[in-house]
């Protein structure tokens, strides 16, 4: 996936939880990967403050920082969870794909 991303982005930003996440998957072809990339600087980490109005418990850490920051950066939003797209709707618009849409836009 990442690589596709690549394709379609000049700089991908995931979540510092999200890649906290990925980290616990010690060897994982996923953190391999991700690893990779930020060391060719096409990934970048970032801790996100999350917006006041995403304070529930109805979605994960990892979903409230990705929304909060397309929010900061008036950015695409890639999610799958469907709570999150949910949230993501009313706070940020039509603005967000899931990763099965990214990767039919670029087929």
């Amino acid at each position: 996936m990442l690589d596709l991303l690549k394709k379609c982005f000049k700089e991908v930003i995931i979540p510092k939880s999200v890649y906290e996440e990925i980290m616990r998957k010690k060897g994982s072809v996923e953190l391999i990967a991700v690893e990779k990339a930020i060391k060719a600087k096409w990934v970048i980490i970032e801790k996100a403050t999350v917006i006041q109005a995403l304070n529930t418990k109805k979605i994960g850490d990892g979903e409230k920082e990705a929304i909060s920051l397309a929010i900061k950066y008036k950015s695409l939003l890639i999610i799958d969870d469907d709570s999150a797209k949910k949230y993501a709707s009313i706070f940020w618009g039509s603005s967000s794909w899931d990763s099965f849409c990214c990767l039919s836009c670029i087929h």
